[in-house]
């Protein structure tokens, strides 16, 4: 049993439990007043002195209850009020006394407290005892007529409450099967259907069921659940079958079959009903986890595609340019040709260092042993000046360092793909950059002295997404981190100009 589901039953408990003491009370003050009557007009005073204390005790029990107290076990009390009312109805004319109504009050304080096991046993105890009393002062010799019809009242009455109880019962069993419906937000497909399925069946008292869908994709589904384990989940076109329940969510839309259903009641068909939206909701939960997923993943597979083209391929393409450039002095100028190969290692020891903190980006348990966000900017923008052959002023706040890790690659990223872009395709000799925090926010500047970009004038995020200027990269992650980006651009260099948020 879940939580919920304790805390439920133990709400209702003290819920009967109130509603037995206060009718019990005002049963008793009422069998007072006709006992106190019953004293004027016959002189017989022991049936009030019973009752009048036992009114009192009732009075206390019902305080007791709402301070959820014990003073004495609900059995013992439904015992005891049999006990005095058959006491007061054998003094007072046996089986026509006028206190014989009160004889319910312990099956019905039995019915509320514990269901048709403890009615049954009340009402047989409660008929047993007037039959006794019955018995034994001869009453039915007398007047076997009224003997008859008050057993008989006892006897429906008694099966009304026996009713009412199990149907109380039973929808109080369902509800707490509809409050506990599982949640089923997991990457196992077919484990998930698989408990939507076991607690629908659990929840309809039906011995299976076959659920058959199709959903967006157009991929037709067919699962069997059996009482007692069996399963199969088969991905096929959904078998002809008559009748079921159908069902239309946002991604699925099908059909439910209960074995059981031709036995069904109205009340189990509106739960039937119920439980079917519940499934279809399950189902949709299972593929927007799917869908997740793969969102996510497919993220993650574009970032990756960004921070190997912004790191690693731009410095091969710059080690490229380097090889290539001392093959052609190699014969003419040897020494120019040894500094540009002593170059290519300096660039090589970068752009393994660069790939060392790519790969341990990927492994959280190395993530925090990774240099500070000032150091890896500060070392990016050497490694692209001696890559591009570019003199480069940079500068970083030591601010920097506080922000999260996700975003400090992020930045470093942003940074290495604005200096290689004005180095690379601007033909710039001078860049001078920037990144500093201010008022919550990232800010990068990077500005060069080359050609510039094909527009002039500044552009902001969305002139630059309309337009289809400006590097698709930078515009892709500053979009994807709800930053700004703006890029002024003129036939003597541009400046690029990045803000993002500092904290999420």
């Amino acid at each position: 049993m879940s939580d919920a589901q304790g805390i439920a039953r133990n709400v209702s408990r003290a819920r009967a439990e109130r509603l037995v003491a206060i009718t019990r009370l005002l049963a008793h003050a009422f069998a007072t007043v006709a006992a106190a009557l019953t004293a004027r007009d016959h002189g017989s005073f022991v049936p009030l002195w019973i009752m009048l204390p036992w009114c009192v005790v009732s009075a206390v029990l019902v305080w007791d209850t709402y301070r959820r107290g014990r003073l004495f076990r609900p059995p013992l009390l439904l015992v005891l009020d049999l006990l005095v009312i058959a006491a007061i109805i054998a003094m007072t004319g046996g089986g026509t006394s006028p206190f014989f109504p009160f004889l319910l009050i312990t099956p019905f304080g039995a019915a509320n407290l514990y269901g048709r096991r403890g009615m049954l046993w009340a009402g047989c105890g409660t008929l047993a005892t007037y039959v006794v009393i019955v018995l034994a002062i001869g009453q039915h010799v007398t007047d076997p007529r009224v003997v008859i019809m008050r057993v008989g009242v006892l006897v429906i009455i008694a099966s009304i409450i026996i009713r009412r109880a199990d149907h109380e019962q039973r929808t109080n069993a369902d509800l707490e099967n509809l409050a506990a419906w599982p949640r089923v937000a997991t990457a196992d497909r077919e484990a998930g259907v698989r408990r939507l399925l076991e607690h629908a069946a659990a929840t309809l008292r039906t011995s299976g069921i076959v659920m058959t869908w199709s959903e967006l994709d157009g991929s037709e589904y067919v699962v069997r659940y059996e009482r007692g384990g069996a399963f199969t989940f088969e991905e096929e076109p959904a078998p002809e079958l008559e009748g079921g329940f159908p069902f239309a969510s946002q991604t699925a839309e099908g059909r439910l079959f209960l074995r059981d259903a031709r036995a069904a009641s109205p009340d189990d068909l509106r739960l039937a009903d119920i439980v079917v939206r519940l499934v279809s909701a399950g189902l949709d939960q299972l593929n927007l986890v799917e869908m997740m997923r793969e969102g996510a993943a497919n993220e993650e597979r574009l970032r990756l595609s960004r921070d190997l083209h912004d790191g690693l391929l731009q410095s091969l393409g710059g080690l490229a340019l380097h090889v290539r450039g001392a093959r052609r002095t190699a014969a003419r100028d040897p020494r120019h040709t040894e500094e540009q190969l002593d170059l290519v290692g300096q660039q090589l020891i970068e752009a393994q260092r660069a790939l060392r903190d790519f790969v341990e980006g990927l492994r959280p348990e190395l993530v925090q042993r990774r240099d500070s966000l000032r150091a890896r900017l500060m070392r990016a923008a050497h490694a692209i000046e001696l890559q591009w052959n570019v003199g480069i002023e940079f500068d970083a706040s030591r601010e920097l360092d506080a922000i999260e890790i996700g975003l400090a690659d992020e930045v470093v990223a942003l940074v290495a793909e604005a200096l290689t872009n004005a180095a690379r395709h601007a033909g710039a000799t001078q860049i001078r950059g920037a990144v500093a925090v201010q008022e919550e926010m990232v800010r990068v500047d990077v500005q060069d002295n080359g050609r510039g970009f094909p527009f002039h004038g500044r552009h902001e995020l969305r002139q630059l997404v309309a337009s289809g200027h400006g590097p698709w990269s930078l515009k892709e992650r500053v979009t994807a981190l709800g930053g700004d980006l703006a890029i002024e651009s003129s036939a003597d260099g541009a400046r690029v100009e990045i803000r993002l948020r500092a904290t999420s």
